[in-house]
């Protein structure tokens, strides 16, 4: 005799030596079932009969078929209990089964793709129809029809970097081909921080979606290219045209260009962005040192030239015609110079530039000019002289620079002029100079003053102030 709990309807023939109640004549079977005479077999029975092989007849395989032709009967607890069991085999390259047992989520649906990408794939002797009931069971227990987006990209990185050309592309390719179907699509690939995606530079050199892209102009700033064949992918893979616009700064700072032709395409480049190019970044671009100055006389530059980097709020742009020789002036290009503008550079100094570079580098500039050219920017500067007096800061470096020419009579030289002496010229401040008003008395004292030109009135009266 046993207990209902412990008995079965004679419908449950999975054993045969499963204790089934003998009919009983006028008994419902709902009556026997209130008792609790089982309908199913209990999954604990099931698993301790499939893993000790007490059934040599019977597999996972029968599991499988028998738990679809009561699931509807199943306990929610026995169903939960097969989600997390060990259950089924792992199909071995031979097509056997595997001594140990997976969890029906540890494995995949049997396909050639999904063998092909070296996952574990349940073993199942008979044709494997998706269709099928016992397929849509596994299914439902979590048995897999594809690898998670994470798993997939480890594929194809660890095919890549051991060289395995074959295995890597066949898994991008079907990442690709699946990304709706299986919902790779979205996926976050783009913050994946493994590196898989082939670049263009070089064969065999992988990189993170962050860190690669697809306009070939980034190339300038060093940044890689996605290989070409994948640009048509790019959204799927997570890959921008650009890098973020602080990235280029960052790298257009770090290295700037030692040449015209790398100033004309990083330049260019940042001239293309310029719609990104906020407020904030012109005020660090604007005083950063990375517009190249050319100092060998090869106006193209090569690398290895001589070269300092000066920024561009202090440089401008064109030849510089007459002004070539103060100024530091710079002429990459029309699209390069967009940027530069943006940066602030200017087509030409204005007189309050002129006026602070020559207080700031008097020598360099009578160097660069000599005495007649230097004399006529100061005249220039006089003729000005209204509107620079209103920067009350300039007009106090200018009074303490020494940057206004003066002469000097020397006596004792082979050829002197017609007055007695040799007029040497020499740089300093207004307060050491004297206006030349009554020339009597600057006779008496021309070998120990330093004289103000008398070119012109206008220049006197800068002197003057």
């Amino acid at each position: 005799m046993k207990k209902p709990s412990e008995t079965y309807f004679s419908s449950v023939k999975l054993f045969s030596d499963l204790p089934v109640i003998l009919p009983l004549s006028n008994v419902k079977e709902g009556l026997l079932t209130t008792l609790g005479v089982r309908k199913t077999i209990e999954i604990g029975v099931v698993f301790d009969r499939l893993m000790s092989g007490s059934s040599q007849q019977w597999s996972h395989v029968d599991l499988i078929k028998y738990l679809t032709s009561v699931w509807d009967d199943v306990p929610t607890q026995d169903r939960e209990r097969l989600k997390i069991t060990p259950v089924c085999p792992a199909e071995l390259p031979d097509g056997k089964p595997s001594e140990h047992r997976y969890r029906i989520s540890e494995l995949h649906e049997p396909n050639d793709s999904l063998r092909r990408l070296g996952l574990p794939i349940l073993q199942w002797p008979s044709d494997y129809n998706v269709q099928s009931k016992e397929a849509k069971l596994l299914g439902t227990l979590g048995l897999r029809d594809a690898p998670p987006y994470n798993e997939l990209i480890n594929i194809i990185a660890t095919a890549g970097q051991s060289a395995n050309t074959s295995l890597q592309e066949f898994a991008l390719k079907y990442l690709i081909e699946n990304s709706q179907s299986k919902g790779y699509n979205n996926a976050p690939i783009a913050i994946v921080k493994i590196p898989f995606l082939p670049l263009q530079s070089a064969e065999g050199k992988f990189s993170i979606p962050a860190n690669c892209f697809t306009n070939e102009r980034v190339t300038v700033l060093g940044f890689e290219l996605l290989r070409p064949d994948l640009h048509k992918y790019a959204v799927l893979l997570g890959v921008q045209a650009d890098p973020p616009i602080d990235r280029c700064i960052q790298r257009l700072m770090k290295k700037p260009p030692r040449t015209k032709r790398q100033a004309r395409d990083m330049f260019g480049y940042m001239t293309s962005r310029i719609g990104v190019i906020m407020n904030q970044h012109v005020e660090v671009l604007g005083g950063a040192n990375i517009v190249p100055i050319i100092t060998s006389k090869d106006s193209v530059g090569l690398e290895g030239s001589p070269v300092r980097h000066i920024p561009p709020r202090l440089c401008f742009l064109g030849d510089g015609g007459d002004l070539a020789g103060m100024c530091d002036f710079v002429d990459f290009g029309k699209e390069a110079e967009m940027f530069l503008l943006r940066c602030g550079s200017r087509h030409e100094p204005s007189i309050s530039d002129l006026a602070l570079l020559f207080t700031q580098q008097p020598a360099r500039m009578l160097n660069k000019l000599g005495i007649d050219k230097y004399l006529e920017v100061l005249i220039k500067l006089a003729h000005e002289w209204n509107s620079l007096k209103k920067d009350r800061a300039l007009v106090e470096k200018m009074q303490q620079a020494p940057f206004l020419l003066a002469t000097k009579m020397e006596t004792g030289h082979e050829e002197e002029d017609e007055k007695g002496g040799s007029k040497t010229w020499h740089l300093a401040k207004a307060s050491n100079i004297v206006i030349v008003d009554e020339i009597g008395n600057y006779n008496l004292f021309k070998t120990d003053v330093l004289a103000a030109p008398q070119q012109d009135e206008t220049l006197e009266e800068m002197y003057a102030q």
